[in-house]
């Protein structure tokens, strides 16, 4: 159901859409960084700016414990083993 939704919505903009895989230079200082596991393709972004580094991630971490026992996987993790090797 998700899917058909989204592919609905997206074919919509499908023109101005440039699709991109895994770690990708967007601009200067903004790039992704693939992070696979909470869905396929999942991509967290990193930006980067007078020596110091954001790395916006997401979905990806649905509670600040994830972060202390990456192993603890949430339910909404597509591919569990993939989802803990990305943090």
């Amino acid at each position: 159901m998700l899917i058909r939704s989204v592919n609905a919505s997206l074919s919509k903009l499908a023109d101005g859409i440039e699709l991109i895989d895994g770690d990708t230079q967007l601009l200067p200082g903004i790039k992704t960084v693939a992070a696979p596991g909470h869905t396929p393709g999942h991509m967290a972004v990193s930006i980067t700016s007078h020596g110091r580094e954001l790395l916006y991630i997401g979905d990806a971490i649905l509670h600040p414990v994830h972060m202390e026992h990456p192993e603890w996987n949430a339910i909404v993790d597509v591919i569990p083993e993939e989802a803990e090797a990305s943090l």
